[in-house]
């Protein structure tokens, strides 16, 4: 069986459910600094998650991970400096070249 192809787009703002979720399977007590997701769960964008900060990853339809890259100083000089602030690959995606493609 072939694999599907793995591409690699901008987030839009319709991917909030989608990134949502895949962030909250991710949650870990192994690298998490906040408390465990719990409902009612708060939009995934909000004024400093912005849709364009995202790269997502869509395999056969479905979002298959994303990577947060930002300019982490907010400097005319510092514009080529970028900062990766987030990386989750859905589990069933793990192992396929997923995060590869991301970065």
């Amino acid at each position: 069986m072939t694999e599907p192809e793995t591409r690699i787009r901008t987030a839009e703002r319709g991917d909030d459910a989608g990134l949502g979720a895949l962030d909250r399977a991710a949650w870990s007590t192994l690298h998490a600094v906040v408390p465990a997701p719990v409902p009612p769960y708060g939009p995934f964008f909000d004024e400093r998650h912005l849709p364009g900060d995202y790269l997502v990853a869509v395999r056969g339809g479905a979002l298959a991970g994303y990577v947060r890259v930002v300019q982490p100083i907010p400097l005319a000089s510092h514009a080529h400096v970028l900062q990766i602030q987030g990386l989750v690959v859905a589990g069933p995606a793990r192992g396929k070249g997923v995060a590869r493609a991301l970065l």
